[in-house]
């Protein structure tokens, strides 16, 4: 990806990561310190393309053999907040919005054996029982932004300030 001079905070010299769709950032993990399978949350600051094409992930967490979870934008479900665990269940939200062509911070919550909470601009925007939690990677375990591991559902737009919790977190 490229850095772009559009953030969320619009302050001189802070930067953004620019995906064109072929675009993709991967971040190894050896030590496992992404490879949450108890609670966690998934955030950031996005800005999607204002005519996007299909799923699109924002964060995915990859470890062989195809464990790990997502956080995107599903386009085909109405632009829709959407978490998926890998291997296990994909999530869309019924209620959690994403607007195209703005910055907004999106996050979602899970807490094992229990929920998964979906979060616009700090606010809650839903919430679904979800009692399956999440499969821990064996080997391979990398963080991708902006695309899946090989490429596939890539994102078009900005993408800022991730960030990743081994905790539930509120609004």
């Amino acid at each position: 990806p490229s850095k772009a001079t559009d953030t969320p905070s619009a302050a001189t010299g802070d930067l953004a990561l620019q995906f064109g769709g072929a675009d993709i950032a991967a971040v190894a993990d050896p030590n496992g310190v992404l490879n949450l399978n108890g609670d966690w949350t998934l955030e950031a600051w996005v800005k999607t393309d204002p005519a996007p094409d299909g799923d699109r992930d924002v964060i995915f967490y990859y470890g062989y053999p195809g464990h790990g979870y997502s956080l995107s934008v599903n386009y085909q479900a109405g632009n829709k907040l959407q978490v998926t665990t890998l291997g296990i269940e994909d999530m869309p939200a019924d209620k959690a919005v994403v607007e195209l062509g703005v910055w907004q911070h999106l996050a979602v919550a899970h807490k094992k054996g229990q929920s998964i909470t979906y979060f616009i601009n700090g606010a809650e925007a839903g919430t679904r029982a979800y009692t399956r939690g999440s499969t821990l990677a064996i080997t391979n375990r990398v963080l991708y932004i902006g695309a899946e591991c090989d490429g596939g559902l890539p994102f078009t737009g900005l993408i800022d300030r991730i960030r990743i919790s081994n905790a539930a977190l509120t609004a």
